[in-house]
């Protein structure tokens, strides 16, 4: 009897041990480093250096490049528009900027791509403060301040809504895995089940 119950309970077990295997190996180890970005390299090496006002929070339980909207309030280089999008690493390991958060207005030094400033922890934009704002206008001049329409600086959340199907966060695929792993387990047990049922009954 010892050995049905074993044979019955080894999907089971399958079945939640690699779920659970998938999850874990596809957390991040390494660390972040900042080796390749010049400690020395000033605040305003960009070919579009602007300022702005992040409006969302980043995503909870974000994975991969999360992103938020800012408001652009003063341009000293650069064709820029009035909004971007701030893309970072969800995780601090990957050399994610995730103390950002709506409210927050920085000096961004990047190369857009379209609408989109990719930053990160390493070398990444200012929070803006009398030193920030001496500095970039020693450096480039007044620039030109923009003009912002009502309302426009109020935070709107987190852009989860926002991005849709397409955005980041957490996405429930480990928990979509987890589920199946635990559906199938279930299946292979009834069917190991009825055919022992069945066995042991032509046996009698």
């Amino acid at each position: 009897m010892t050995w049905v119950l074993r044979l019955l309970l080894l999907p089971v077990l399958a079945a939640v041990a690699v779920p659970v295997l998938v999850v874990t190996t596809a957390t991040p180890a390494a660390a972040c480093s900042c080796e390749l970005v010049d400690p020395e390299a000033p605040p305003t090496w960009g070919p579009e250096v602007f300022v702005a006002t992040v409006v969302e929070d980043l995503p909870e339980d974000g994975t991969g490049e999360v992103e938020v909207a800012a408001v652009v309030t003063h341009v000293y280089r650069g064709d820029v528009p009035d909004e971007v999008t701030v893309a970072t690493e969800a995780e601090g390991t990957a050399c994610g900027l995730t103390s950002l958060e709506a409210g927050q207005t920085r000096l961004f030094s990047t190369s857009l791509d379209g609408a989109v400033a990719r930053v990160g922890s390493c070398g990444g934009p200012s929070v803006v403060d009398d030193a920030v704002i001496a500095e970039a206008e020693r450096d480039l001049g007044p620039g030109e301040a923009r003009e912002v329409p009502e309302g426009a600086l109020e935070p709107r959340g987190r852009p989860g809504d926002r991005l849709g199907d397409g955005g980041s966060g957490s996405d429930g695929s480990g928990a979509e895995v987890l589920a199946l792993g635990l559906f199938v387990g279930l299946v292979v047990t009834l069917a190991g089940g009825v055919v022992l049922v069945r066995s042991r009954g032509g046996a009698g």
